[in-house]
This record gives structure tokens, C-alpha cells and sequence, in this order.
């Protein structure tokens, strides 16, 4: 549908419908498709996923894209659909989320996948990547099984050929709802759950005949993997290709053929959970035509809740944010969690559009457009919400300071945990740095990473000579730095981290952050450094998938562990990654009860009673970690209806959030 002149004639329609049915509800025109769960205990989310090919219509090119179909919801692929049918999951803290995702692509060069659920501290064989499981072939399947660690916004997307395959439309929401959030509701601080809303924001390129790629001098579509195979041979041109694409969308839905519309009342407040799942776009978020409060008030992201309501950009210390205060930028695989308070007359329409972004590269400063509109509607009920720059949230205390923290650990000397030829030397370097090489060749301390591209048998990729080495329970404090001509969105797996200080190219200090926060990523200025600083906290780990060679007892839950793995860490333009610009933190146990026992054997290494040397007490615990309670209960499950070992799986907001 065309625009009018009042705005959209869809935004117009959805008023209408909205305003006669007097619901309190601030509709969203393109939501997200809440992916169906098959398990009917209240705390355990199960579902299955199919990576896909798909037929979509945008502007009457009927594109041909890759997308992750919910198995159990056929009916939402059938015809010829609009707008992508992006999938979204929202689970509570401390579900446990079981997932089988089987790939029903044909055999092709770039056809390998999996699903990184990105920005979630879970169990390593759970974590997507070349290092943690085998790539799955077209007609294979594989089952991810973990906890929600912790409130906040995530998504998911392949890490076996990202590249492609999330330009092409691959990737989903994965909300992790907070506990308090009722309460915050009911005492006014934060909009109802009718008025949030996730948002999606990418972009995808195709030509006339619907493949998708980047377009030649001939209109002609340039596949991503063509491209970045050029590129590493040396050829810049192809370099510069892979850049923001010509087709924005939003929810999937292409701004060039509508844009997506909210209808909500003025002054009641609107929340958007935002994420960007663009493969090279930035976008410098907007609003305009709302009144005299023309500010998205961030209240979260990554890390869930913050403690009081920010305005983001302008200057901060010395550290120009190259955008200005009151807008939102969202580098790519970054997530942010604001309000807007619509203020108007009905009929009224607000706009959020993306502006150019100064980060250098082959798509600096480029504009996005009008992204997300918002219509008044006053005969909607609710009341009103009040917000405002240091607004409370969580109030003070609500998360964890790590940056007062005295730092006494640091990376230890390599420490392999897998059986494999040709590791590289390891770093104990508490200084990363993102460099370039030569045109097409990146690296993280001049070492090309090679993790895109492992092979069959992920237990066979070398380490690194980059590659970092740490204990599970270390407290680390890390300096990224970088010297190239753009930024670099820095990611790290399995773990967030909470932003200490931004350094110019001097190390003199720009901006000493003077909020507490944890995140996955953070975009690294041309020239500066971020230190950041990461406990590797344990988490539960669960003994069901096939890679585990060494599990005792399948499907058996261990209430420490997961901690242990190789994490990628790398920049999240899948370009730069592909390109080299990655590598991985090792982390191995340690015996941290003292009973002779790492988690590898220790079912619950908190607890110096538990462990294989135990015996079993009568008591609803399996002390001798076999897999059964008391050696007379059926095998363990985790399923939550036997009794299991409590534990802490969110820390990150000053409390303990258990499960039993």
C-alpha cells in the first residue's frame, strides 16, 4: 500500500479497527510470529525450527530468501507472503528452552548451518558455532537444550556461513522476560505488556529475478559468499559490495512498500525491544513529530533492565558519540530496550526514521529512512506513563558493579580442553586488537582467525596463537582496541561483560561510564579502545547432546559446567569475521569445592558432598552424581518435576533468581 497524505493508508486502517473495538492495546501493524511451544509444563519451552527456503513478495519481486520456519506452524508459509515471518521466542528466567532445528536446505556451498543464540550465557554444545558443534548438513538435526540465564533482548542466527544466510533472512527474536516486570508495570514505570513490542530492523538486497545478492553493473544479483571469497583473494572492489543493503526492512516488513505502524494513545508510553540483525548496518534511530519530547528513553537492552531511564548520545566526558542526545544508535547485532510517550491529537503520526551514521567504511553515514510510525488514537484506554532522563527503573543496586571489583585473575597460559593437532601458542595479552592486514585479510592480533570455514569435526579446529585461555569463576579485565578507518561492533560469546572506560588512540581516557550495564557487544571507535571487564560465571550444563563424549548419564543435569568451553570472540560485521577478524576465549575448570573433582565428572562442583567419590545421603539429591536421586528414583531429567540442585542463574541485578 501506497502512502497518503495523513501518513499510511494500513496505519489508517489499523485505527479504525483499533479505535472501534476500545481496547487499551497499542497494536503493532508487523509483528513478530511467536514460534509455537509444544511442551505444556509452564516452565519448559520446547519447539522446532527448520532452516528453509521461502517465497516472499516485496514490491512484486517474488524473492527467493532463507528463513527459520516453525515446524509446528505450517499454515504461517503458505501463499505468497508480504513480509518475512520473522520468528520470536519469549521465555521467562530460568526456563529451560529445548530446541531442534533440522536443515531442510539443499546441498550448496554456503547450505551448512546452526543457531547461535546470540548474547545468551548458556551451555557451550548449546552455543551454534564452528568450535562448540559440527555443522549441520542439509536433512541433519541437532537439539539445543539450555537455561535462560537472565532477563534481557537477544536473538538468534547461524554461525556456520553466517554471512549469507542471515543476509538472506535467517535470524529471529529470543526475549527473555524479567521477573519484576509486572511490578514495574503496575508501579508505572515502564508501559504494559500490550505496548511492548519487538522490533526487528535489516536490510536485504535482490535483484529483478528475486535472488538474493549484491547488485553488479548489470543489475544482476552477486551472491554474499562470492563476494567475500573475491574479497580474501584481494580484490577491494568486492570488498566494498558487501555493504548496506538497498532494501530496509522492518519485522520483515520492506519500508519501501510500508512501513510498519503502531497505534497507541497519547502520553501512555510505547516500549520497543530493538534489535538489529543487519549483517553491515548501523542505524541511528530518530523521532520526530511527537511534541516537545522528541527523546527515545533507553531503559535496557542486552543486559535487561537498567537502573534508571538514559538519554543516549551527544558528548559524554570527552567521547563524542557522533550522534545526538536523545536518539539511539544500534550497531549491527546490538539490542536496545526504550519508551516513547506518544503526545498528540488523534490521528496525529509520529515518525521514527534512521539517519546516516558517521562510522566509516563502504556505507558511512548512510541513511535508512522512515523506519516505524506511531497514530494517535485517544479514544484507546490506559493511563498515562511519566519518563524522563534518570527516571527509576530498577533504582540504584538494581545491577551489579563490576567495575569497583578488585581485579586480582587474568588469562592464564594455554590450557587445550580438546583433543587437537596443531594449537596455535595461545596470548595471555590483556590487550585485543582488531587490525587489518591487507585488503581482504583481518585479524585479531595479526592472526587471521579461520573459524567460519572448521570443517566436519569441530573438535579438530586449532586454537590460535590469539587465542585466550581463563578459569571459570576469573574475573578479567580486558582492553579491545583497534587502529583501522571504522568501527567495529566487538562480540563476545557466552558471556556479557560491563563497559568500564572508552580510551583514544593515546590511552588517554574519553568517557569513564558512570552507569552499570551489561553487554555482548560494544562498537569500538576508529582509533579507540574499550575496556571492559567479564566474570566468567558457571552456569548449569546438561549432558543430552550427541558431542559429549564423555557424559555420564544423557540427559543428565549438572548444576555447574557450562561455563566450560571455547568462546568465539570477533567482530559482528560477518564480513570482518569471515575475513579473520576473530577469535575464541578458552575457558577451564577448576576444582572449586576442593573434592578432587572438575565439572567434567562433578555433577555440582559448589558442593564438596557432591561428587562421583559421594555417597548417596536419602535425601532427594544425587550426591554420587549417577544420574539418579537416591539411586531408586527414575534417571534424572530436566524437566523441573524431580528435585535437582538449586541454582543461581541470574547475577546480574543484585539477586539470585533459582530454580529447583
Amino acid at each position: 500500500m501506497k502512502k497518503t497524505a495523513a501518513g499510511h493508508r494500513y496505519a489508517l486502517v489499523l485505527l479504525g479497527a483499533i479505535g472501534a473495538q476500545q481496547t487499551s492495546a497499542a497494536m503493532l501493524s508487523h509483528p513478530l510470529l511467536d514460534v509455537v511451544d509444544i511442551n505444556p509444563k509452564p516452565r519448559v519451552f520446547a519447539a522446532a525450527l527448520r532452516l528453509d527456503e521461502q517465497e516472499i513478495n516485496i514490491g512484486g519481486t517474488a524473492v527467493h530468501v532463507l528463513i527459520y520456519k516453525d515446524a509446528n506452524n505450517p499454515a504461517a508459509y503458505t501463499g505468497m507472503l508480504t513480509a518475512l515471518p520473522l520468528p520470536q521466542i519469549v521465555v521467562g528466567v530460568g526456563d529451560e528452552v529445548i530446541v531442534t532445528l533440522t536443515n531442510d536446505l539443499a546441498p550448496c556451498a554456503a547450505c551448512d548451518t546452526s543457531i547461535h543464540w546470540h548474547g545468551l550465557e548458556l551451555d557451550n554444545d548449546s552455543d551454534g558455532t564452528g568450535v562448540t558443534q559440527n555443522r549441520l548438513a542439509p536433512g541433519e538435526s541437532y537439539t539445543y537444550r539450555f537455561l535462560a540465564p537472565r532477563p534481557g533482548v537477544f536473538w538468534f542466527h547461524p554461525h556456520m556461513k553466517p554471512g549469507p544466510q542471515a543476509f538472506a533472512g535467517a535470524y529471529g527474536a529470543f526475549i527473555v522476560k524479567d521477573p519484576r516486570e509486572q511490578e514495574l508495570i503496575d508501579a508505572g514505570k515502564i508501559p504494559s505488556s500490550d505496548s511492548t513490542h519487538t522490533i526487528v530492523l535489516s536490510d536485504i538486497e535482490f535483484d529483478v529475478g528475486g535472488d538474493v545478492g549484491y547488485l553488479d553493473e548489470n543489475l544482476n544479483a552477486v551472491p554474499w559468499m562470492v563476494l567475500k571469497n573475491d574479497c580474501a583473494a584481494g580484490d577491494g572492489r568486492s570488498c566494498r559490495r558487501i555493504k548496506d543493503a538497498a532494501t530496509v526492512l522492518v519485522n520483515g516488513q520492506a519500508t519501501s512498500s510500508e512501513i510498519p505502524a503502531i497505534v497507541a494513545r497519547s502520553g501512555a508510553g510505547v516500549r520497543l525491544r530493538l534489535i538489529n540483525a543487519a549483517t553491515h548496518r548501523y542505524f541511528r534511530l530518530r523521532i520526530s513529530g511527537n511534541g516537545a519530547d522528541n527523546n527515545l528513553y533507553r531503559i535496557g537492552g542486552e543486559g535487561g533492565l537498567l537502573e534508571f531511564a538514559r538519554l543516549e548520545g551527544g558528548v559524554s566526558g570527552n567521547w563524542d558519540t557522533l550522534y545526538n542526545k536523545g536518539e539511539i544508535v544500534i550497531g549491527p547485532s546490538a539490542r536496545a530496550d526504550v519508551v516513547i510517550v506518544p503526545a498528540g491529537l488523534d490521528g496525529g503520526l509520529i515518525s521514527i526514521a534512521g539517519d546516516g551514521y558517521q562510522r566509516g567504511g563502504p556505507s558511512d553515514n548512510n541513511p535508512a529512512g522512515d523506519l516505524l510510525h506511531i497514530v494517535i488514537d485517544n479514544t484507546l484506554s490506559g493511563g498515562p506513563l511519566a519518563i524522563a532522563e534518570g527516571s527509576e527503573i530498577l533504582g540504584a543496586g538494581g545491577v551489579e558493579n563490576l567495575k569497583d571489583v578488585p581485579i586480582t585473575d587474568s588469562f592464564i597460559a594455554p590450557v587445550p580442553i580438546l583433543p587437537n593437532p596443531g594449537a596455535g601458542a595461545g596470548s595471555a595479552g590483556e590487550t585485543i586488537s582488531l587490525q587489518g592486514i591487507a585488503v581482504g585479510q583481518l585479524a585479531i592480533d595479526l592472526v587471521t582467525g579461520r573459524f567460519e570455514d572448521s570443517g566436519p569435526d569441530y573438535t579438530q579446529v586449532p586454537f590460535q596463537d590469539s587465542t585466550r585461555y581463563a578459569a571459570t569463576g576469573d574475573t578479567l579485565e580486558v582492553t579491545v582496541t583497534q587502529k583501522t578507518a571504522q568501527h567495529h561492533p566487538f562480540h563476545l560469546h557466552g558471556f556479557s561483560f560491563q563497559p568500564v572506560r572508552i580510551l583514544d588512540s593515546s590511552d588517554n581516557v574519553l568517557y569513564e561510564f558512570d552507569y552499570n550495564e551489561f553487554v555482548d557487544v560494544i562498537d569500538i571507535f576508529d582509533g579507540q579502545s574499550a575496556v571492559i571487564r567479564v566474570r566468567l560465571d558457571d552456569r548449569p550444563r546438561i549432558t543430552d547432546n550427541r558431542q559429549e563424549a564423555e557424559a555420564p548419564v544423557p540427559g543428565q543435569r549438572f548444576a555447574s559446567g557450562g561455563a566450560r568451553g571455547r568462546w568465539l570472540f570477533h567482530c559482528h560485521l560477518f564480513l570482518h569475521a569471515a575475513l579473520g577478524m576473530i577469535s575464541e576465549l578458552v575457558v577451564v575448570d577448576t576444582d572449586r569445592d576442593g573434592d578432587g573433582f572438575d565439572t567434567a565428572a562433578d555433577c555440582d562442583d559448589f558442593d564438596p558432598g557432591i561428587n562421583p567419590a559421594a555417597r548417596e545421603l536419602g535425601d532427594g539429591v544425587d550426591n554420587d552424581c549417577n544420574g539418579r536421586v537416591d539411586d531408586a528414583s527414575p534417571r534424572l531429567r530436566f524437566d523441573h518435576d524431580l528435585p535437582q540442585p538449586r541454582s543461581c542463574v541470574d547475577r546480574r541485578h543484585g539477586e539470585c533468581f533459582h530454580v529447583q
